[in-house]
């Protein structure tokens, strides 16, 4: 498959709507109601997401916070 710079393929939109759903979750967030460093692991996760669209190199604690986000994001 042959891609332009600009163009996506489906799962990689679908990653990176994804890292930008995180962020702006954290952002809106209030750290009384989740702790601040899972706060700022999403923002972190979901910017490393959303720029370059894949799922790689992430530590056994970034899977869970990316569990966690999927929780949150389906309310």
């Amino acid at each position: 498959m042959d891609l332009t710079f600009f163009e996506m393929t489906a799962r990689q939109k679908t990653i990176s709507n994804f890292g930008r759903r995180m962020m702006q979750v954290s952002q809106e967030t209030s750290p009384k109601d989740v702790p601040l460093e899972i706060l700022n692991a999403m923002s972190r996760i979901g910017e490393e997401l959303a720029e370059t669209c894949e799922v790689k190199n992430l530590s056994k604690t970034d899977v869970q916070v990316i569990k966690y986000a999927k929780k949150v994001l389906m309310k």
